[in-house]
């Protein structure tokens, strides 16, 4: 029987104990709760001063301050904006070049067609004159920059002659 006493008061010492740490740490939370409460008010002020809300509750003083404020955000603002147009730029020009030589490697190309082309008429030219073959003017006209159509279908048997 002594010993559930024991432990009972044992217990209640206990509780006593546990108690006088949770009535600090409460007591810790309120504090810190004022503070921050503080806090977001006077920033919740300066805020609403940066965008021109209850000027004329402030001092000289806190005018100064806050257009001093404003002049470093600006500052900041322009920095950033400037180095960002910058990035910006140097991209646009490395398109540019990019763009510049895709545009002469099609000129390029345009204009290696164009020598065969020539090639070929002279090479149609050659051999009509050493063969003495005729060959009509219309295969002596240069070549359409388009690829040709042509009917590629296939028929079969001799063609149909009508009339003579």
């Amino acid at each position: 029987m002594t010993q559930i006493i024991q432990r009972h008061r044992l217990h209640v010492d206990n509780l006593d104990k546990v108690e006088r740490p949770l009535v600090q740490v409460q007591a810790d939370e309120d504090s810190i709760c004022a503070t921050l409460t503080k806090e977001l008010e006077k920033k919740t002020r300066e805020l609403s001063c940066i965008h021109g809300k209850g000027l004329e509750e402030l001092s000289l003083e806190e005018l100064i301050r806050l257009e001093r404020q404003i002049e470093r955000g600006q500052s900041r603002l322009r920095r950033a904006k400037g180095e960002r147009l910058r990035k910006e730029i140097v991209a646009l020009k490395g398109k540019e070049l990019q763009y510049m030589k895709e545009n002469e490697k099609l000129k390029e190309k345009k204009n290696g067609m164009s020598t065969e082309r020539v090639s070929l008429l002279r090479f149609i030219q050659t051999a009509s004159s050493e063969s003495e073959i005729h060959v009509p003017s219309s295969a002596m006209t240069p070549l359409p920059l388009s690829p040709p159509q042509y009917d590629t279908s296939l028929r079969l048997g001799l063609p149909v002659h009508t009339g003579s």
